[in-house]
């Protein structure tokens, strides 16, 4: 039988914590199996200066956590932050493809792809994740999702969270070079 393992990394300006967290069937929810921490060195306000220095600390607090959950960490989620983390927030509309004015999956990520590329334009930033926000047929705002409804134009108002592409490239570097696939 497989566990059911989930890993997660921050890495700090002051200290690298990782949580390993176990889901069971029979407690419903996760519960966390494993921790370590270690402090952080080779970072200045949230951003990696010295590569070798952060991958060190990485490590340390890796080991930690496999140690107490008595686990071999091949792969973890991790968390972003930093000065550089901002939300965008973009509108767009599209005029519904088919004949019968059903708005389709297809619409609405057409719409999405319009927020896109309306703060993609923004110099060294990623995108992190894409939150619909808002949906309006028709100039009438809808509640849920728009998929099976029936109007002429759909309006999207979407939440972007973006970060410098240099910290997160340096972040998952560290990370993978201490061991661990992102």
């Amino acid at each position: 039988m497989t566990r059911n393992i989930t890993v997660g990394i921050d890495v700090g300006t002051r200290f690298t914590r990782v949580v390993i967290s176990e889901y069971t069937k029979k407690s419903k929810r996760p519960s966390v199996i494993g921790v370590g921490i270690a402090p952080s060195l080779g970072l200045r306000h949230g951003y990696i200066v010295n590569h070798k220095d952060a991958v060190r600390s990485i490590k340390q607090a890796v080991h930690g956590a496999e140690r107490s959950a008595n686990i071999r960490i091949k792969s973890a989620l991790i968390s972003i932050g930093g000065i550089s983390l901002e939300s965008l927030v973009a509108k767009a509309s599209v005029v519904i493809t088919r004949a019968d004015g059903e708005i389709t999956t297809l619409d609405v990520e057409k719409a999405i792809d319009l927020c896109r590329e309306q703060v993609q334009n923004r110099a060294n930033k990623r995108i992190l994740d894409t939150i619909p926000l808002k949906y309006k047929i028709d100039g009438k705002e809808v509640p849920g999702r728009p998929q099976g409804m029936k109007g002429s134009k759909l309006e999207v108002k979407t939440l972007f969270v973006t970060c410098l592409e240099q910290h997160v490239e340096d972040l998952v570097q560290a990370v993978e070079d201490a061991g661990v696939e992102v």
